[in-house]
């Protein structure tokens, strides 16, 4: 009984983001591998968004890592409050967070970032220096086929997310079919 506790423990410290609660970058690859797989095996679709904080230094600049911290943790928990059950939420890395959206064709995975994209822009958190508020850039990116791989997915959401950052962030940006 002691060791089955223990077990999933240890399970879930090396599977959450020890930030944030989140899954971590370990979990997410075979869940979105699983997701992928599906799709393709019964015709049917998957997408998935990522969500950068806009100049997430600049906020750590000014209201230290400490502020940082208590902003990402705050938007973990508005993303789960917003996604759906079947959705998968992971930090990606520091600033970065990954939504896999099972059953989701590419034109509401993109209105799914925009809600994602102005969900994040009505946020304040109250902090003692001021209250912080961000925007993100979010890039898209859906099922490209029977040949797709979970590797290529998170490729084109970073190139799709580079659009976004570079045409000046608080955007979403997906792929052109």
């Amino acid at each position: 009984m002691i060791a089955k506790k223990l077990e999933r423990r240890i399970t879930s410290q090396a599977q959450r983001d020890p930030l944030t609660g989140a899954y971590n970058r370990r979990a997410l690859m075979p869940v979105l591998e699983q997701n992928l797989a599906q799709a393709q095996r019964y015709d049917g679709v998957c997408s998935a968004l990522i969500v950068d904080i806009d100049d997430f230094s600049g906020i750590n600049d000014e209201y230290s890592w400490d502020g940082g911290d208590q902003l990402l943790r705050h938007l973990v928990t508005e993303l789960h409050r917003m996604k759906r059950t079947a959705d998968f939420l992971a930090r990606f890395s520091d600033d970065q967070l990954v939504l896999v959206l099972p059953e989701t064709n590419h034109d509401q995975a993109l209105l799914a970032g925009e809600r994602v994209r102005r969900l994040v822009n009505g946020l304040e958190l109250p902090y003692a220096s001021g209250n912080i508020t961000c925007t993100v850039s979010v890039g898209v990116a859906t099922l490209a086929g029977l040949e797709d791989t979970a590797e290529e997915m998170i490729r084109r959401l970073q190139e799709n997310l580079a659009v976004a950052r570079q045409s000046g962030g608080d955007r979403v940006e997906g792929e052109s079919f």
